[in-house]
C-alpha cells in the first residue's frame, strides 16, 4: 500500500509539472496536404487546403492540451484551389502574438483561394507570416474560375504580413505585397477588428521597389469586387512603401473603410531615394468600375504623406462605341494594318482617326506596337477615386492632389476625383484640385487649398466648408447652394485670391423675387480677401434654378448683375474691380507666393 501511495504522488507531481500553456493542437480535416500533424510542423514543401473540388481545414491553435504542436511552416499555403474546393484555416493563439503560427517562406506565398472558397482565420494573437513571400488574398485559379476569398484577423497581437527579404540582389528580396485581388476575377474582403494588423513590411536595403505595398483590387480583372475593412481602436493596416486602392481594369470596385477608431498608414520607411513617390493612389478606370476610401469615426485614422485621388491611364485608344481601350491583340499586330482589341473591336485615337500597328523606336531598337505608344502620341484617360473623411475622422498628409496635373487627359462620362471632409472630419495637409476634381463638405482642411481648373463645393446641403490656411481660386468653379434661410459659404483663416478666370455657381433651392445677395457675405475671411481685376459677375457667374416670376441681384464689392427668369439684366458697372484686400493688410496687400510641393508622378 505504500509502494502505491508513493506511486501515485509521484505521478501528480509530474503532471502538475508539466507545461500545459505550451501545449496546442494542429487539426486537419477533409482534403489538406499534408495532412500529417507532425509532418506540418516542420514541413518545407506547399500546404494545401481544400482542392480538386474538395473541402478541406486546417487548425492551429494555443489551446493548453493538445499534441504541443504550435506551428505549421512551408514554402507556401494555399486556401481553395480550384472550380467546387473550400478550404478554411484557422489560426488562433492565447492571446500572446505568435503563440500560434503559420509560417510561410521562400516560395509561393499565401493564397485564400485560387478559383475556389477560401476562408483565413487568424485571431487571439494567431500570426501567419509570409517571409520573403507575398499574399495573395483572392485569386483566379488555372481554370479561370472566380475566386472567393474571406480573411479575418481579430484581436491584439493577430498578425497577417508579408516580409521582404533583406539579403541578395534586388531580384532574390522577394516578399513585401499584399495584393487583395489578384490575377483574374475574384471577390475579396480582408475584416481587421479588435487590434488585428494587416501589414506589408520592406527589406529597408537598396531599391525596394513595389515592396512593402499593399494592392486592394489594383491587380483584379473585370469583375472582381476587392474590399478592406479596418474596424475598432488598435486595428491597423501598415505598409512600408505605399497603398493603392482601385483597379487598373474596367468593372472592379474597390474600397477601403477605416472606422471606429482604425487606422491606415505609410511609413514610407526607406534607406534611399528610390522609394515610390506616392504613398496612397485611389484610382479607378473609368468603365463601371469604383475605388473609395472612407475614414469614418472619431479615433479613425488616414496617414499617407503624398496622396493622388484620380490619375490618369495610357491607352491604345477607343472602340467605335468610346469604349477605351488598355491592350490591343497583341498576336494580331501587322504593321500599317488596324489594331484590335482583344475582342477584335477596331481601334480608333482621339479624333476618330484608325490606330495603326507601327514599328515605335526606343533608341536602340525598334518593336512593333501600336502607334499610340510613339512618343506625341499616347492618349491618356482621367481615372474617378474617391477619399471621403466624416464624423471626426482624420487623414494626416503632406500632399493631397484631387486629380491629376495632367491637360493632355481626357476625363470620360463626367468621372470625377472627389475629396470629402464632412460632419466634423478633418484633412490636415495642402490640398491641390486639378481639372475634373471636387473638393466638398463642411469640415475642416488644416493646410492651404489651391483650385487649378477644379470645382469646390463647401456646405453638406448647405453648410461651410473651413480652410485653417490659404485658399487660392486661381481656375475653376466655387458651388454654392442658396437657401432662403441657409446658404453654403466658406471660412478662410488665411488668405483668400480669386482669379481672372474662375467661376461662381449659384443653385438657388428657392424661387427669390427682388431677392439681394451680397457674395462677400458668403465668405469669412481672417486675413486677405483678394480679386483679380479680370474678375466681374457678368462673365464669373453662373445662376441656376430660378423659376417663372424670378428676380434677383447679385452684388460683390460693388459689381452688380441681375437676373431675372435666369436671365441676366445688365446693369452699370464699375470702370474695374480693383484688387481688394480686406484684413490685416489694408487696402493693396498683394498675396504671398505660394510655394507648392512638387508634383509626383503616378506608376500607371
Amino acid at each position: 500500500m505504500k509502494k502505491k501511495s508513493l506511486w501515485r504522488g509521484l505521478s501528480l507531481a509530474v503532471l502538475t509539472a508539466l507545461p500545459f500553456s505550451v501545449n496546442a493542437t494542429i487539426i486537419t480535416s477533409g482534403w489538406v496536404f499534408p495532412s500529417n500533424p507532425s509532418t506540418l510542423e516542420n514541413n518545407t514543401g506547399q500546404v494545401r487546403v481544400g482542392y480538386s473540388g474538395n473541402e478541406g481545414s486546417l487548425e492551429v491553435n494555443a489551446s493548453s492540451d493538445g499534441n504541443g504542436i504550435t506551428s505549421a511552416t512551408g514554402s507556401g499555403l494555399i486556401i481553395g484551389t480550384g472550380v467546387g474546393s473550400s478550404g478554411t484555416v484557422t489560426v488562433s493563439g492565447d492571446g500572446n502574438s505568435g503563440s500560434a503560427r503559420i509560417d510561410i517562406s521562400d516560395g509561393i506565398g499565401i493564397r485564400n483561394s485560387q478559383g475556389g472558397s477560401g476562408t483565413l482565420n487568424i485571431n487571439n494573437g494567431g500570426v501567419v507570416a509570409g517571409q520573403e513571400s507575398h499574399v495573395y488574398l483572392g485569386g483566379q485559379g488555372l481554370t479561370a474560375t472566380a475566386g472567393n476569398a474571406t480573411t479575418n484577423i481579430d484581436g491584439a497581437g493577430s498578425v497577417l504580413k508579408s516580409q521582404q527579404g533583406s539579403a541578395g540582389a534586388s531580384w532574390d528580396r522577394d516578399g513585401g505585397r499584399v495584393y487583395v485581388g489578384f490575377d483574374g476575377q475574384s471577390s475579396s474582403t480582408v475584416n481587421i477588428t479588435n487590434g488585428g494588423l494587416l501589414e506589408a513590411l520592406s527589406g529597408k536595403v537598396g531599391d525596394s521597389g513595389d515592396d512593402g505595398s499593399i494592392w486592394v483590387g489594383t491587380s483584379a480583372d473585370a469583375g472582381s469586387t476587392s474590399i478592406v475593412n479596418v474596424d475598432g481602436a488598435g486595428s491597423a493596416m501598415n505598409a512600408d512603401n505605399y497603398v493603392e486602392v482601385g483597379g487598373r481594369s474596367a468593372e472592379v470596385d474597390a474600397e477601403l473603410n477605416i472606422t471606429n477608431g482604425g487606422s491606415v498608414e505609410v511609413t514610407d520607411g526607406y534607406a534611399d531615394s528610390s522609394v515610390t513617390d506616392i504613398d496612397m493612389y485611389v484610382s479607378s478606370f473609368p468603365v463601371d468600375g469604383s475605388s473609395t476610401v472612407t475614414v469614418n469615426g472619431s479615433g479613425s485614422s488616414l496617414t499617407a504623406d503624398d496622396v493622388q485621388i484620380g490619375g490618369t491611364t495610357a491607352i491604345v485608344g477607343f472602340t467605335d462605341s468610346g469604349t477605351p481601350v488598355v491592350t490591343p491583340d497583341w498576336s494580331a499586330l501587322v504593321e500599317g494594318q488596324q489594331v484590335t482589341d482583344e475582342n477584335g473591336n477596331l481601334i480608333y485615337d482621339s479624333e476618330g482617326n484608325p490606330v495603326l500597328a507601327a514599328m515605335v523606336d526606343f533608341g536602340s531598337s525598334s518593336t512593333l506596337l501600336p502607334e499610340t505608344y510613339a512618343d506625341g502620341e499616347q492618349i491618356y484617360v482621367k481615372n474617378s477615386g474617391s477619399i471621403i473623411v466624416e464624423n471626426q475622422g482624420q487623414m494626416v498628409s503632406e500632399t493631397i492632389d484631387v486629380s491629376e496635373n495632367n491637360p493632355d487627359a481626357q476625363a470620360l462620362d463626367g468621372q470625377v476625383a472627389t475629396l470629402t471632409a464632412r460632419d466634423g472630419g478633418v484633412i490636415n495637409g495642402d490640398v491641390n484640385v486639378f481639372t475634373d476634381g471636387v473638393l466638398n463638405g463642411d469640415g475642416t482642411i488644416v493646410g492651404d487649398v489651391l483650385v487649378d481648373g477644379g470645382v469646390v463645393a463647401p456646405g453638406n446641403s448647405p453648410g461651410t466648408l473651413t480652410v485653417q490656411g490659404d485658399l487660392n481660386l486661381s481656375a475653376g468653379f466655387l458651388e454654392l447652394e442658396i437657401g432662403e434661410i441657409f446658404s453654403d459659404s466658406l471660412n478662410v483663416m488665411g488668405d483668400l485670391q480669386i482669379g481672372s478666370d474662375f467661376m461662381f455657381s449659384l443653385f438657388f433651392d428657392f424661387n427669390p423675387v427682388d431677392y439681394i445677395l451680397a457674395l462677400e457675405d458668403l465668405f469669412n475671411v481672417t486675413e486677405s480677401f483678394i480679386v483679380s481685376t479680370g474678375f466681374s459677375l457678368e462673365n464669373n457667374l453662373q445662376v441656376s434654378g430660378l423659376g417663372r416670376g424670378s428676380s434677383l441681384t447679385t452684388r460683390f464689392f460693388g459689381d452688380e448683375v441681375t437676373f431675372i427668369n435666369d436671365e441676366p439684366s445688365p446693369v452699370p458697372e464699375p470702370s474695374s474691380i480693383a484688387i481688394l484686400s480686406l484684413g490685416l493688410a489694408g487696402l493693396l496687400f498683394m498675396a504671398k507666393p505660394r510655394h507648392l510641393s512638387r508634383r509626383r508622378q503616378n506608376k500607371l
